[in-house]
């Protein structure tokens, strides 16, 4: 979900994905994206 939020800029499913709407709330992304500048091994 990371990956598709830096690389479209959004989070809404593509095609790959349920029928559900993912759901991130902009301080979930943030808190997501302060541990990937810490360690940014963490999501290899």
């Amino acid at each position: 979900i990371l990956c598709r939020y830096y690389e479209t800029g959004s989070i809404k499913p593509g095609v790959i994905g349920g029928s559900k709407p993912k759901v991130a709330t902009p301080p979930v992304v943030e808190k997501i994206a302060s541990y990937k500048r810490q360690n940014p091994t963490m999501f290899a």
